[in-house]
Order: C-alpha cells, then sequence, then structure tokens
C-alpha cells in the first residue's frame, strides 16, 4: 500500500469478536459466507460479476418478491386471485389478444387492477374527499360500479 500511496495514512484498530454487536455478528457472517460461495447473505456478490449476472441476480429477485406478494397479498391481489380463479375465464394474454380496440383494452386493465377513476380509487389519492358512490348505496368500487350499483340496473339488464 506505501508503495502506490506513499501518503496514505494507515491504522488498525482491533474489536473483539463474538461481543454481541449487531455489526460484528453481521460482519462475522458475512465473512463466513463469503469463504463458502463468494456472496455476502443478504445477496450483494462480494467479488465483481459479470452485468448480466448481476440482472440475473436481481431479476430473480423481484420474481421471487412478486410470487411471495401475490400469493399472499393485499385486496388488490386477492381480487386478481379471484378473478383468476374463475372457470371458464379467458385469462391473461389469450384475453388482451382477443380485444383489438386499445381503449378497451386499457379499460379492463385498470378494471380488474382497481386503478380507475372510481370513488374509491380517487378518494385514496385525496383527488377528491368521499369515496361514496352517487346513488348512496356504499363506496364506488369496481365491484360496486359492476355489479350494484343501482344507476346502471338497465344497462347490466340489457348485457
Amino acid at each position: 500500500m506505501k508503495k502506490r500511496r506513499p501518503n496514505a495514512k494507515i491504522s488498525l484498530k482491533w474489536i473483539p469478536g463474538h461481543q454481541n454487536i449487531e455489526g460484528n455478528e453481521k460482519a462475522d457472517q458475512a465473512a463466513k459466507h463469503a469463504a463458502n460461495n463468494g456472496l455476502i447473505p443478504w445477496g450483494r456478490p462480494a467479488f465483481r460479476t459479470m452485468k448480466s449476472g448481476q440482472c440475473q441476480q436481481i431479476q430473480k429477485e423481484i420474481d421471487t418478491q412478486w410470487m411471495k406478494e401475490w400469493k399472499t397479498g393485499n385486496e388488490d391481489a386477492r381480487k386478481l386471485r379471484n378473478i383468476h380463479k374463475r372457470p371458464n375465464i379467458v385469462t391473461g394474454i389469450k384475453l388482451y389478444h382477443s380485444i383489438k380496440n386499445r381503449k378497451h383494452l386499457t379499460w379492463i386493465a385498470t378494471l380488474r387492477t382497481g386503478n380507475c377513476s372510481l370513488n374509491k380509487y380517487l378518494h385514496r389519492f385525496h383527488i377528491i374527499d368521499n369515496s361514496t358512490c352517487e346513488c348512496g348505496e356504499g363506496e364506488e368500487t369496481v365491484e360496486h360500479f359492476l355489479l350494484r350499483c343501482k344507476k346502471y340496473d338497465r344497462q347490466r339488464d340489457q348485457l
């Protein structure tokens, strides 16, 4: 080191190991893990890897997290799982390929995710003050809008 940087100041400090110091324990675990397979426990490479390898690792972690959220997710994930599991329902790529009008594709995607300009969604982002439907029967959700709202009984009957 002194040959490369003669003006550099180096100091060493001894830190007692295995004394229940959180950073110490984490560093010890990382060193042991790196000695075994070149990676530290929280997934970062201990050495430089090719960019494609890094991207592959990141994608793998994203997929794992997405699958976990899909299986145990919140209300939105439950809604999507319920739609997906119904019998005789065309889903995914087949559904979207069967619809030729881009505007209709957008409507279906936003209704399926609940991210549309219904009162509950707008209220969530403080765009409007109240999430209640104009019919007065509860919150204006996708389910309410499509299945229950009295304002659209006639249109539902026609369909």
